[in-house]
């Protein structure tokens, strides 16, 4: 007969009754699937016995054990033992479960007075194999009966083994076989198994899943174990929504002197690990215990026990139903969860009820609370003597709030990571040795007590402190997360805590008292109240920000890194210290009594701070009111934020030495400006405070009523408590500083005044005049010596071409004729030029000579004036051409044109460097003309004449102070009429000359706009200059030296030195 079905699913009842089995021999099917598939999918056999014993039993001798119950295992583990040799009757033992298979396994026959019946009791069969879904019934097969005779029950079948993942769905219903009643002293069957399997069981709601009964005996025999409702072997997932429980041990005759009863079978046993998640009206419950016979005691033979609700190594157990242990013979519950190794969990979510003990196996196991719900749960009940005995980690996780009641001596370290755990009592959460630890979740406080337990901070932690009570943590906060404080209630702090995350005070009192200390936090977020009051030496922490309040008493705060704003309220009469950082202060504190220092870093007042305010480094700005105030030297006081504003001082102010920084537009009398209001006095104390001006897109201009107020004291006013620092330059102007308006000359208050040009303006007029002088060219005899040599003289040069160099050193002072910024200046010139000319033509009257030059020159000007001094350095590169004519009768004309790019920097005595690098272009043409007149022997005479032009430019560009600097009128007519007495050397062809010039410029001068307004300079027209010159040639005239002295005067304070030098080769 072969009752297998083809589907993975099944809606009829089946049962095993036909699917018989002998100790010995099996069916086809249940061998292949009990050796051959079983093992094919890797489920593993039990590595020792498990105690789901069958009951030992007894003898008709007082005092002598029957045949042991068989244990839970293999085959030949789980079969009972016959009863041993003796001249009395003994009892067989109770079967119990094959592992492997999930059969029920027989009992062991008992011994009688003719012996030992050899014949094999027969086991029952599988109610299913291979399904995936159950919605009707399946039954395994019971074991056979033999009551009547000697013979022992015979095991059960298991109800369904399968090895692929299982549903039983609502009003399915899997059963394991029933082991069989026992013959005369013979040991009962084992009950079968509700479901072997190796994959994953969903029990859907409704469904039912129970283990085999084990079999009943009679006389000395012992009773037949139950079976697990469900046997695990691969390591799945069991998800219950329904019921499993755990078959009955079979029972002894209650009354008579039999064996003892089987114990019961296990909710659920898993094998090699694996999850097991109790939903929600869910039940696990282990099988009850066989009734015991009388006076098994005095047999030495053990009572039998209860199925525990679930048995295994490595799990992980989710409960949110019922888990219970089977009733064990004479009362009490045997253990509802028994972890037997490995490491395992246990997690309860509000709706959870477990009844009887829970046992894990090492400190690795942890137990949790979790779930979205609310629940409850006795600490009292954790311990080595109470329910939940042996965890070593204790864990709440998911959103749901869990209170904790009663006290525990255990050590619980519990880790918060996530949703509530409330407390009332420090006890609620055992011994303090074992600490606390935050990974996310909520701590609730619920009334006031002291705990010393240490606490670490791995994420952000939340102390939640009930409504007019107080939390005393005395111990020390550790880690690299934060603390926030909510609740209504005070967390007191009273350790040196050592977390290094941000501290929020969301509601309620965060307090820190005696050495409580928040330093190492890297920030502090008050939206409650900070209350440093009761420490004993000031507190310190990075940064602030919140608006809530922080009570100071009297004690310091100070903060070290700041980088905030804080919109709350300072209360007390201690001191409030700014260490570093930026801080922005922006609520209103006038109620605070207390002293404020800026010892380092930016303090930005936007609100109001009362009491006392001492800037000894750092910053003082913003737009709000400080209390009394002292500047000392090293401090800035600044009013405004990224913009004009008004700080106010409301009392008096006491300058000690510190600096006031002031941006403003230097422009007119209603320029816009910061502005310090002092509304008491101001006092001058061990020093001035020092005014800088910053000067924002101002273009300049004339103030003609009070000027631009910058401090306003409404009490009496100290001379000379400020003083301007540097230059306050708005354009072509400098600004002043002032006590006194114009028209209240006694008002107290000070203005920014323009007085005068700025002193860089000397250096902006004067610019064009240095660059001209840097392009102006040469006289004929200065640039290539005496080269007006005729037939007369002596005949052709040794050569018609030549290369020459020479160099010009000079150095002058220039006064003017009219000048803007009453300007001089003194400048030392550098040059050095070079040529190759030749002969274009000759003719009978003359020769045609053309020239290409080169030249590099360098120009340092030192400018003097009422204004300032200053100074620029220029050099330059030029490259011109010439081409002269040498009549052979003394007459000359000579031409020439040059172009030259200039590269200045500029400075200003006390500012420094004003323009860098500024690029400008100028040329210059210049035409001459003489003759050279014979006298006696060898003396002749040169009147000649030239006039040159001069033209400059150069790159508009806009200097530190934000003025615009451009070039209006850069040129120059200038014109020379004079003579040379020229003395000849025949022999050589050398000379010596002297010679006078007059000059005369024609043109009135340069002129430069600086942010509009005109500044000029007009030269002294009129000079005149006087030079000894001369050349000595050798080698046939191939080599000639050359070289000039001139000294030239205006007559009205200029005068210059020049003298140039040079050779010419000839070839």
């Amino acid at each position: 007969m072969n009752n297998r079905k083809s589907d993975s699913g099944i809606s009829s009842v089946l049962d095993g009754s036909n699917f018989l089995s002998r100790r010995g021999f099996s069916s086809p099917l249940l061998g292949a699937v009990s050796v051959a598939a079983l093992l094919a999918c890797g489920v593993a056999m039990p590595q020792g016995a498990y105690a789901a014993d069958g009951g030992q039993g007894i003898s008709t001798a007082l005092g002598v054990k029957g045949g042991a119950g068989g244990v839970d295992g293999t085959a030949a583990e789980a079969e009972g033992t016959k009863g041993p040799a003796g001249a009395s009757i003994t009892g067989g033992g109770g079967g119990a479960t094959d592992l492997t298979t999930g059969n029920g396994q027989a009992g062991g026959n008992a011994k009688l007075l003719g012996g030992v019946s050899a014949t094999r009791p027969t086991n029952g069969g599988a109610g299913a194999i291979g399904l995936a879904t159950v919605s009707g019934t399946v039954s395994g097969g019971n074991g056979a009966g033999n009551l009547g005779s000697g013979i022992a029950g015979g095991g059960a079948g298991v109800g369904l083994s399968t090895t692929m993942d299982l549903t039983v769905q609502a009003g399915g219903a899997v059963k394991g076989g029933a082991g069989g009643s026992a013959g005369s002293s013979s040991g009962g069957g084992g009950g079968g198994v509700g479901v072997f399997t190796s994959a994953d069981v969903t029990i859907d709601a409704l469904g039912t899943v129970t283990g085999g009964a084990g079999g009943l005996l009679a006389g000395q025999g012992g009773g037949g174990g139950g079976a697990a409702a469900l046997l695990v072997t691969g390591g799945g997932t069991i998800t219950n929504s329904g019921t499993l429980l755990g078959g009955k041990g079979g029972d002894g005759r209650a009354g008579f002197p039999t064996g003892a009863g089987g114990s019961g079978g296990e909710g659920i046993r898993l094998i090699n690990g694996g999850t097991v998640v109790n939903n929600a009206g869910a039940s696990i419950t282990g099988g009850a215990a066989g009734l015991n016979g009388a006076g098994i005691g005095g047999f030495g033979v053990a009572a039998s026990s209860g199925g525990a609700g679930i048995k295994g190594a490595n799990l992980s157990v989710l409960n949110a139903g019922t888990i219970s242990g089977g009733a064990t013979t004479g009362g009490g519950k045997a253990n509802a969860i028994t972890f037997t190794g490995g490491v395992n969990s246990l997690e309860l979510w509000s709706t959870s009820l477990i009844t009887g003990n829970v046992q894990a196996f090492s400190a690795a196991d942890r137990f949790t609370l979790g779930g979205a719900g609310n629940g409850s749960f006795n600490a009292a009940s954790i311990g080595n003597s109470a329910q939940y005995r042996g965890f070593g980690s204790f864990e709440k996780t998911g959103s749901g709030t869990w209170v904790l009641t009663g006290v525990t001596s255990a050590l619980t370290p519990w880790t918060l990571s996530g949703g509530t755990l409330s407390i009332a009592g420090d006890g609620s959460l055992g011994d303090a040795a074992s600490g606390l630890v935050f990974n996310g979740g909520t701590l609730q406080t619920t009334a006031s007590f002291t705990t010393n337990r240490g606490m670490a901070l791995n994420t952000t932690g939340k102390i939640d402190t009930a409504a007019a009570t107080t939390l005393t943590a005395s111990g020390i906060l550790s880690g690299a997360g934060g603390l926030t404080k909510t609740g209504g209630g005070t967390l007191e702090l009273t350790g040196d805590n050592s977390y290094s995350g941000e501290t929020t005070v969301s509601a309620g009192k965060l307090a820190l008292s005696g050495t409580g200390s928040i330093a190492a936090s890297s920030r502090a977020v008050v939206d409650g109240t900070l209350d440093i009051s009761g420490v004993a030496d000031g507190a310190s922490i990075k940064r602030l920000a919140g608006a809530g309040t922080v009570e100071f008493g009297n004690q310091t705060l100070t903060l070290t890194e700041a980088n905030d704003t804080f919109s709350g309220d300072f209360a007390g009469n201690g001191g409030f210290v700014l260490a570093g950082g930026q801080q922005m202060l922006t609520g209103d504190s006038s109620l605070f009594a207390g002293s404020s220092r800026v010892e380092g870093g930016i303090l930005s007042v936007n609100g109001t701070l009362g009491g006392t305010m001492d800037v000894l480094g750092g910053r003082l700005q913003g737009n709000g009111t400080v209390g009394a105030t002292t500047n000392h030297l090293g401090g800035v006081i600044a009013p405004g934020i990224d913009g004009f504003g008004t700080l106010t001082v409301d009392g008096t102010y006491t300058s000690n030495g510190g600096a006031l920084e002031i941006e403003t537009v230097l422009a007119g009398d209603s320029s816009q400006t910061d502005l310090l209001i002092i509304t008491g006095n101001s006092i001058l104390g061990t020093s001035a405070t020092q005014v800088h001006v910053f000067n924002v897109g101002g273009l300049g201009a004339q103030t003609t009523a009070d000027g631009i107020k910058i401090v306003q004291v409404d009490g009496t006013s100290a001379a000379n408590a400020f003083v301007l620092n540097g230059p306050a330059i708005g354009g072509a102007y400098s600004y002043k500083l002032f006590q006194n308006g114009l028209a209240n000359t006694t008002d107290g208050d000070w203005y920014l005044r323009a007085a005068s040009l700025a002193p860089t303006t000397p250096v902006y007029q004067n610019y064009p005049q240095v660059l001209l002088g840097m392009i102006a060219l040469p006289t004929l005899e200065q640039r290539v010596g005496d080269r007006r040599r005729t037939v007369l003289d002596g005949g052709a040069e040794t050569g018609q071409q030549a290369i020459w160099t020479r160099i010009e050193g000079a150095h002058g002072h220039v006064e003017a004729n009219a000048s803007s910024a009453d300007a001089s200046y003194d400048v030392d010139t550098t040059l050095v030029q070079a040529g190759i000319d030749g002969q274009l033509s000759e003719t009978a009257a003359g020769r045609l000579v053309a020239g290409l030059t080169a030249q590099y020159s360098r120009a340092d000007a030192d400018i003097f004036s009422s204004l300032g001094d200053g100074g620029n350095t220029t050099v330059s590169y030029g490259v011109g051409a010439t081409l002269t004519w040498y009549g052979e009768n003394g007459f000359y004309v000579d031409g020439q044109a040059q172009l030259a790019t200039l590269r200045s920097d500029m400075n200003a005595a006390v500012i420094g460097k004003i323009g860098d690098g500024i690029h400008g272009n100028g040329y210059a043409l210049s035409l001459e003309a003489g003759r050279k007149i014979g006298l006696d022997g060898a003396w002749s005479l040169t009147p000649q004449a030239q006039l040159a032009y001069a033209s400059v430019d150069f790159d508009a560009f806009t200097d530190p102070f934000g003025a615009n600097v451009s070039l209006r009128k850069g040129d120059s007519l200038k014109g020379r009429l004079g003579a040379a007495l020229n003395y000849d050397v025949q022999a050589t062809g050398s000379h010596v000359y002297g010679i006078a010039n007059l000059t005369y410029e024609f043109l009135n001068g340069t002129s430069v706009a600086v942010s509009g307004v005109d500044l000029s300079f007009e030269p002294q027209r009129f000079g005149g200059e006087l030079g000894l010159g001369g050349t000595y040639k050798w080698a046939g005239g191939k080599y000639t030296l050359f070289g000039e002295a001139l000294a030239s005067s205006s007559f009205e304070g200029s005068h210059a030195l020049k003298g140039t030098a040079g050779i010419i080769v000839r070839f």
